[in-house]
């Protein structure tokens, strides 16, 4: 049996070609110059590809590339990076809190809590993009960035795989191939990985000694190992707030094999529920511990949720799956013409990748206003494939309803627990829209803090 026989074209057949070969090179005790490599190629891997293989489409379909826009974020963040640099001042800083970048309502839902309860003047925020130039009490790294790598090429430094490492690259890359139809230069992509990491760990690392750094806090953490690994070799504790959905398919957070060996992974992680905890095999040595989701929170206590209109369903978009998506909804539309259908399209998606679309009289679109939390409390029904907001939707009392489409296997263990309906085509959807429950239990998404968990203590440990 050939290896294109063994793995479906699917998350789930692409998650077991990595697992497989994780298992069988023992992956994660590979070292290139003390560089644990596979651990930065693995999720990057995995999105490359389901892209190529058609699994999922592109994140961001319609965002053309407009030289000015970039020109000006780029213009904005080195000036903010040279106006705001930390290393300007004398102050030292006990805490670093690197934030997510997308904002609702002008704030990071995910760290907000935490910041409430940082002392502002021991606290720097530190921001990997060029977002960093929007938030003006924090820093962007983007020049130190660049400063670095623009060493390395003058003194012509390059990184290249050792003649053992090469070989390895290029069996895994011979069984991928044998397995998927793919383009791929893995040799060159670990090499740059292992360059920008290095690069990554050195600035951090200065960052972080001289400015006394005690405790790092990450929100993403798969997108900052060299900030977690600098903060480890300086004694910092390393904490992540989680900040969406996290499953067994989930490669930032999924290690089934392997898992007591994760190199660059916080030493804590925050936990929205037990949910997350139970369905996704986190690095064994890493300590977990439920927080809550207090955004959430936060709605449910801001008054009693509106009574639901009857017969309202929102579909989740998003940019990956949104051209199949689309024209699901539409068909549902169509054999339901007494529900209203608002689909709403995700931050990556904007209406010009659905311009020209015919859609029926019972549907509409919906984008930034009202925000989705405002929209999903009076919604009755909420659709998708694996969205994070079907989870919160479901916590804020919508019946929910997950579509057999590519991703869905991020969503089987609510499937399974009974807290959402499955369905396979538009006609099943419709004959059986009425059977889409409602949560049991919506604490175990989104739950309290553990006892023994507070602020105050956990920042003086």
């Amino acid at each position: 049996m050939s290896s294109k026989d063994i793995y479906d074209r699917s998350v789930e057949g692409v998650c077991s070609l990595i697992w497989d070969l994780e298992r069988e090179f023992d992956l994660f005790s590979k070292e290139e110059d003390g560089v644990y490599f596979w651990r930065l190629v693995r999720f990057h891997l995995y999105y490359s590809m389901v892209q190529e293989i058609g699994i999922f489409g592109a994140p961001h379909p319609s965002h053309k590339f407009s030289l000015k826009k970039i020109i000006s974020q780029f213009k904005g963040a080195l000036v903010h990076s040279v106006l705001n640099h930390p290393c300007l001042n004398r102050r030292a800083y006990k805490y670093a809190v690197m934030p997510h970048t997308r904002q609702v309502n002008d704030r990071d839902i995910y760290s907000d809590e935490l910041l409430q309860n940082l002392d502002k003047n021991q606290t720097l925020l530190i921001y990997k993009s060029l977002q960093g130039s929007l938030y003006p009490e924090g820093y962007s790294v983007l020049l130190d960035r660049l400063l670095r790598r623009y060493k390395d090429q003058v003194l012509g430094r390059r990184y290249a795989l050792s003649e053992n490492n090469a070989a390895l690259v290029a069996t895994i890359e011979m069984r991928i191939k044998a397995a998927y139809p793919l383009k791929l230069n893995l040799r060159n992509f670990t090499e740059g990985q292992i360059a920008s990491f290095q690069q990554n760990v050195e600035m951090y690392r200065a960052l972080f000694m001289r400015k006394k750094v005690q405790h790092l806090f990450v929100v993403i953490g798969y997108t900052c190992q060299g900030a977690v690994h600098a903060a480890h070799q300086c004694g910092i504790k390393v904490t992540e707030l989680q900040h969406g959905t996290i499953t067994k398919y989930h490669l930032g957070y999924s290690f089934p094999v392997s898992g007591d060996v994760v190199p660059y992974f916080p030493d804590r992680m925050l936990c929205f529920g037990k949910f997350w905890i139970d369905y996704t095999p986190l690095p064994q040595h890493m300590i977990s511990e439920i927080i809550g989701a207090p955004y959430i929170k936060e709605l449910l206590a801001s008054g009693s949720v509106p009574e639901k209109k009857p017969k309202t369903i929102v579909f989740a978009s998003q940019g990956v799956i949104g051209k199949l998506l689309f024209p699901f909804a539409s068909a549902c539309a169509v054999l339901l013409p007494d529900y209203t259908f608002i689909y709403r399209l995700h931050p990556s998606e904007s209406l010009d990748d659905y311009k020209n679309m015919s859609i029926p009289q019972n549907f509409a679109f919906s984008t930034n206003s009202p925000d989705i939390f405002s929209l999903l409390r009076e919604t009755e029904f909420h659709a998708g494939v694996f969205s994070t907001t079907l989870i919160e939707g479901m916590v804020l009392g919508c019946r929910t309803i997950v579509i057999d489409m590519a991703g869905y296997e991020y969503m089987m263990p609510v499937i399974e627990a009974g807290d959402a309906l499955f369905v396979h085509t538009p006609e099943e959807f419709a004959e059986k829209i009425i059977d889409a429950p409602l949560c049991n239990d919506t604490g175990y998404y989104y739950g309290e803090k553990d006892l023994d968990f507070s602020w105050s203590s956990y920042l003086s440990s």
